[in-house]
């Protein structure tokens, strides 16, 4: 079950219809990676979500041939996953993430919580922790792990950190719901 955050969070979050998405410059504030080394970092919000349907990103740093990083919800299974990806200039993929145990239903306020220790590169081509950790209403809640052989650490690009969608807005993963 959702918890319910304060009435501030409540009445000054925005509210995503699917179609659009809050979009900053691009940043080295925002990238966690150098393509050899990642670092820690922890992302945290308050989602309700509308409804279900599609893949929706929560936030992002992440579009077409430059994906850093993105936390979105499933819509197969309606957890939420964290991916951090690494494309180098030959546009060779890896990709690290966690998967959730909980999911989530609609109507209901969720505090989320992602950290990061920095470490996916030490555990590629293994379903081993990566150190990567979903929170869910601050409980642990981390399914499972995948990092492929590939991936050695993300590389700062041009994406620009979004909120609500990737930044090149892909219509089938925007956001329906109060972030």
């Amino acid at each position: 079950t959702g918890d319910t955050p304060t009435a501030f969070i409540q009445e000054s979050s925005c509210l995503f219809d699917g179609t659009n998405v809050l979009e900053a410059p691009d940043s080295n504030s925002f990238s966690f990676g150098n393509g050899v080394k990642d670092q820690p970092f922890s992302i945290s919000c308050w989602v309700k979500f509308t409804s279900l349907t599609n893949n929706q990103v929560l936030v992002a740093k992440s579009s077409s041939g430059f994906s850093e990083w993105y936390l979105f919800k499933n819509t197969g299974d309606g957890v939420l996953r964290i991916h951090l990806q690494d494309i180098d200039s030959s546009g060779a993929l890896g990709r690290a993430a966690a998967v959730s145990t909980d999911t989530i239903t609609a109507g209901l306020w969720y505090h989320v919580a992602v950290t990061y220790l920095g470490n996916a590169g030490e555990s590629a081509n293994t379903t081993n922790s990566n150190g990567l950790k979903i929170y869910i209403n601050a409980v642990d809640c981390t399914d499972s792990y995948a990092t492929g052989q590939y991936y050695s650490a993300m590389h700062n690009t041009v994406a620009n950190p979004s909120i609500g969608n990737f930044d090149d807005e892909m219509g089938s993963y925007g956001l329906d719901g109060n972030l």
